[in-house]
């Protein structure tokens, strides 16, 4: 199988230096140019369209996400070794990617990185905040060590214990 540069919600820097590309472009250089983008949610399409020009990527992106941005080259299956987790309740394209040889869940909003761990912040948009716990919930199985998420600090250690704790607090603050 050949190597697959990914990357998840590429930001790469506005930047009219030429070199800001460099670093990337070793990068890709090194997986044969096979490269991969997977989106969080269709709000953090950020450099996207700007990697699928320079590398001809091809883009994963929750179907209902894919209907929101238009024009992007499709992915047909997850790189190996990813796993995405799509909330139920909710039906905004907005998912978390579970890297299982790195323990890594990456997400985009759903938890929010504090100082003193994670926080469970549901979308506006959840239809059923029920379904939506209960599938949160879910992600108590996953062995994770690392939670890196798009707003705050990310869980480096213990990261399922971050997410255990996030759950509890929000189930505590949430209980009729």
């Amino acid at each position: 199988m050949p190597q697959v540069l990914v990357l998840i919600d590429p930001l790469v820097r506005d930047d009219p230096s030429s070199d800001v590309w460099d670093w990337l472009d070793g990068e890709v250089e090194a997986a044969d140019g096979n490269v991969a983008v997977l989106l969080t949610a269709p709000w953090h399409e950020r450099s996207t369209r700007d990697v699928l020009e320079r590398y001809g990527a091809a883009v994963w992106i929750d179907s209902a996400a894919r209907v929101r941005i238009g024009g992007l080259p499709k992915l047909r299956a997850l790189p190996a070794g990813i796993e995405v987790f799509k909330p139920r309740g909710v039906n905004e394209g907005q998912v978390a990617f579970f890297i299982k040889e790195e323990g890594t869940l990456v997400v985009a909003e759903f938890f929010l990185g504090t100082a003193t761990g994670l926080r469970l912040l549901p979308s506006p948009t959840t239809s059923d905040i029920d379904a939506f716990t209960e599938s949160m919930n879910e992600l108590r199985r996953l062995p994770i060590e690392r939670v890196l998420v798009a707003h705050g600090p990310p869980v480096f250690d213990a990261g399922a214990d971050a997410i255990a704790a996030a759950l509890d607090a929000f189930a505590e603050d949430h209980r009729a």
